[in-house]
């Protein structure tokens, strides 16, 4: 009986150990006393364990776990699971953040005073739920959503069923916090906005710019030319009567002006049609496009 005399003395804890190949083992160790021999020498039980593989896991297990609570931080995403055979329901630490709630506190929810969803929206969430439980589905929808400090914001929120054996038994998801999303969103469709209105206004101010100097082309330019023509006819006139012998040269040099002029004419009032082709101001942009369409098939044969 003195042989099993137990004392208090214990030990035990974990320590590592190098083996002959030089790998790096963890061992579980935990040691008694049992007393003394009659010959006064301690009795001593201690049993050791491999625990090398656990502890590895172990580690890589908290890896994952705090490179998953990183990633949902950065990304502002968290988890959520609900047991429905259990009735329990899970919060990740970023959906906590999420809602500006402690992670000490219930899940806040409509039962502890706690209203999360605007009615549309809770409406909108109800039903998703709903028919992702009937369908054996998921679903994936924006919300506005509450914090538990009042704060209104927009919500992107994702569920899936998990079935067993055709019967769910779990809903996980995730849900992320998206309103800085939609403020860039709606910044970019407002910049949008500005840069059509900004184009209309170039485009806008381009064509009465080309009218006016279509307009100028035309009626300044081309008025001068007309006159000057109709100058060189009454030189040529006026020489017709005089000799020929004396005058053919210079007739011939008024001849030729004048066809010079009646080029410059034409390549002006060319100039004009293209600036501002004069059917837009009669019969409007369609008949003018449709106009054009017509010239393009008689000149090229294909069919507009």
């Amino acid at each position: 009986e003195s042989l099993y005399d137990l004392t208090d003395s214990k030990a035990e804890g974990e320590f590592s150990i190098r083996t002959k190949s030089g790998a790096l083992r963890v061992w579980d160790f935990y040691s008694a006393s049992l007393g003394r021999l009659p010959d006064g020498r301690r009795l001593v039980i201690s049993m050791a364990t491999d625990i090398t593989e656990r502890k590895q896991a172990e580690e890589d297990l908290n890896r994952s776990t705090q490179l998953l609570k990183d990633s949902q931080s950065i990304a502002k995403v968290g988890g959520w699971e609900i047991d429905i055979v259990a009735q329990t329901k899970f919060w990740t630490t970023e959906m906590y953040r999420i809602f500006e709630a402690s992670p000490e506190m219930p899940i806040p929810e409509l039962e502890n005073g706690h209203e999360l969803y605007p009615p549309e929206s809770r409406r909108i969430h109800a039903e998703a739920v709903q028919t992702a439980l009937d369908q054996g589905t998921g679903y994936d929808i924006e919300l506005d959503a509450f914090t538990v400090k009042g704060r209104r914001f927009n919500l992107r929120t994702t569920g899936k069923v998990i079935l067993d054996q055709g019967r769910p038994v779990k809903l996980i998801g995730s849900a992320q916090d998206i309103t800085q999303q939609k403020e860039t969103q709606q910044e970019i469709m407002r910049s949008r906005a500005k840069l059509r209105e900004l184009a209309g206004r170039v485009v806008k101010a381009r064509e009465e710019e080309s009218g006016r100097i279509a307009r100028v082309v035309h009626d300044v330019l081309g008025q001068q030319l007309t006159a000057l023509k109709m100058d060189l006819s009454q030189v040529r006139e006026k020489l017709a009567a005089m000799e020929l012998s004396q005058l053919e040269a210079i007739l011939d040099q008024v001849v030729t002006t004048t066809e010079l002029i009646d080029d410059t004419i034409q390549t002006v009032q060319n100039i004009a049609a293209e600036l501002r082709p004069p059917i837009l101001d009669h019969v409007g942009l369609v008949a003018a496009l449709r106009h054009e369409l017509e010239l393009l098939e008689s000149r090229t044969g294909l069919t507009c």
